[in-house]
């Protein structure tokens, strides 16, 4: 059982369900693995998790 991890910010769901349907697509034509044996997850946080630099994303998107 081959395990796709995927760590981001904010993302819609709609992104979420081309990500779900794109990434065991990819992986499986590479690595030959049939689609349905991966397993895919998706861990989202909240941009004011997420330091760049010394500041939080939220901070940095606002410049």
């Amino acid at each position: 059982m081959p395990v796709i991890k995927l760590e981001t910010g904010p993302v819609s769901h709609e992104k979420k369900l081309e990500l779900l349907k794109a990434l065991p697509e990819a992986a499986s034509r590479v690595t030959g693995i049939p689609v349905s044996e991966f397993r895919t997850f998706i861990n989202e946080y909240d941009t004011d998790c997420i330091g760049v630099g010394d500041i939080p994303l939220s901070e940095h998107l606002k410049k």
